[in-house]
Parts: structure tokens; C-alpha cells; sequence
């Protein structure tokens, strides 16, 4: 059963509302019994608990900002994704932080909020001057012309080529999805355009093996037929360590003329096997300098 787009949007905006004015009673009216709230590795479950743990969260903070960058609806799917800039003055420390994330949030045929996966980007996290500084970059602009909007299908083909590209090590594949004008952007690094990205790319295929990725989810919203979000699992093996590992991601992204054009990921870097200093960005600095 589809949901109504309009209304489920107007619930998420008076959740973050309701987060931002630190106000536990608006933030839990819209909220079903058997809700579940992940949280890195943490699960919430039932409604108690995790308007306690909001409650708690909240009372945390002496100022706190939100800002919504982009808000997906998928009336079929009754989910929704949003990507958030969050900015927080705690008791404890007094400085002024700001946090980048990704949220999915699904609900049940009445719009009660039934589950919500949160995703930090804890490495963009940085200490700013104060509340009320302008808000960052977030390193992409929309296409000006996208051509033809995607189908559901179209564009999921797309997501899956994607990720058995990242699978196979194949530079090739991934020229063959990605747009001139492709912007990626993991929790530690930045490329834009396809050289850049290239050169990423071939410095993860030469410090990791046996890479393994698959889409668990994918969300589209007919009102933005162009963008998306997906939920995925990046597994690999770290040949210095042995280990291997997988990450929990959420990605953004931009479809513009039948290619990816921004793919903007959040995850948990703290259980990643992946290390920061085998990524193009630390790499090609030390290079640089």
C-alpha cells in the first residue's frame, strides 16, 4: 500500500522540528509502539526506549540546528531517505560541532514511524565558530540538464552495475557508469570528475581484495525522479591485516543522463577494515606536498 508523499514529508520535517526544539512529546507522537531506532551498533527497540534515548540525546545539548539538504520520499515503498547537516552546542564540552549523516525512516500504512537507521559521517565532523555560521558546501550542485528521468527499473540496473563493478575491480565497468561530471564522496575523501575518481579508484583495487557489494535497498521518490538513496553492504579483505570486513553504507545519488553523478556515502569508519591512510585523498596529499 502506498503512502501519501505529501504528509509523509510533512511528518519527517516536524520530526527534525521536534529534534531541533528539543521537544520529546512532538518527536514521539508520530511514532508506532513496535518502533526500532539503529544507531551505529546500537538498536533501540519499542517506543519507550527509544523516545528515552532521543529524550536523553536531546537534553544533551544546550543549542542545537538542523538543516535537511535533501528529503526522498518512496510512496511505494513507505520508506524515506534524508541527508542532514546537524549542528550542536553539548553541556559537556561547550564547543560548537557540526555532523553530517543520512537517515532512513520507514513507516506503516497509518504513517507512524516504524524504523529508523541513522549514518554519520564521522570524519567530516569538525568544530565550527558558532551555531550560527553559514552552512558548508556540500561539494555538488544538480545537474542543469538531466535528460531523461530514470525508470525504477532503469535506474536500480544502474545501482547494480555500480556495485558489481566496485565487485569485479574492473575500471572499465565503473567508466561505464559513471557521468564526466561524477562527484564521489566517501566519510574520508572527495573526487571530483572521472579522472579523479579514477585514480580512486584504482588505488582501493591495488590495497584491497576479494571486494563484495550488494545493494540490500534501494529508494526513489517520483517527485525527484533524478536522485535516490541506497543501502548497501562493502565487504572486503585488508591484505596487511588478513581481516576482512564489511560496512553498513547509505549512499546519495544523482542519475543524470543514464549515469551516476554524485554518490555521496555515510558509514560507521570506526568497524571499517579500510584504512584512511590508503585512500586517494591522504595518498595523493603526501604526494602532493
Amino acid at each position: 500500500m502506498a503512502i501519501n508523499r505529501a504528509a509523509a514529508e510533512a511528518a519527517i520535517r516536524a520530526q527534525f522540528n521536534a529534534l531541533e526544539r528539543q521537544n520529546p512529546d512532538q518527536f514521539c507522537a508520530h511514532i508506532h509502539p513496535a518502533v526500532t531506532a539503529t544507531f551505529g551498533a546500537v538498536t533501540w527497540q519499542g517506543i519507550d526506549e527509544v523516545c528515552a534515548a532521543m529524550q536523553e540525546q536531546m537534553f544533551n545539548y544546550t543549542a542545537l540546528q538542523l538543516r535537511i539538504v535533501r528529503l526522498l520520499v518512496d510512496v511505494e515503498q513507505q520508506a524515506a531517505g534524508v541527508y542532514w547537516i546537524q549542528r550542536s552546542v553539548t553541556v559537556a564540552h561547550g564547543d560548537c560541532v557540526e555532523t553530517q549523516g543520512g537517515t532512513i525512516i520507514e513507516f506503516d500504512n497509518q504513517l507512524r514511524m516504524r524504523h529508523f537507521h541513522f549514518y554519520l559521517d564521522t570524519i567530516r565532523r569538525r568544530i565550527i565558530t558558532g551555531i550560527n555560521e553559514p552552512w558548508p558546501e556540500v561539494g555538488w550542485s544538480p545537474a542543469r540538464d538531466s535528460g531523461q528521468p530514470p525508470s525504477r527499473a532503469a535506474a536500480r540496473q544502474i545501482i547494480h552495475a555500480h556495485a558489481r563493478a566496485w565487485s569485479s575491480h574492473e575500471l572499465a565497468q565503473l567508466r561505464a557508469v559513471f557521468h564526466d561530471e561524477i562527484c564521489v564522496c566517501p566519510p574520508w575523501d572527495f573526487q571530483q570528475g572521472w579522472p579523479d575518481v579514477a585514480r580512486a579508484a584504482e588505488i582501493y583495487f591495488a590495497n584491497y581484495t576479494d571486494t563484495h557489494v550488494t545493494p540490500r535497498r534501494v529508494l526513489f521518490d517520483s517527485a525527484q525522479p533524478n536522485f535516490g538513496f541506497c543501502e548497501q553492504t562493502f565487504a572486503c579483505t585488508n591484505p596487511d591485516t588478513g581481516r576482512r570486513g564489511a560496512d553498513e553504507d547509505l549512499a546519495f545519488f544523482e542519475i543524470a543522463q543514464g549515469k551516476l553523478r554524485y554518490w555521496r556515502t555515510w558509514f560507521d569508519t570506526s568497524s571499517s577494515v579500510q584504512s584512511r591512510q590508503k585512500t586517494a585523498g591522504h595518498i595523493l596529499k603526501g604526494l602532493n606536498e
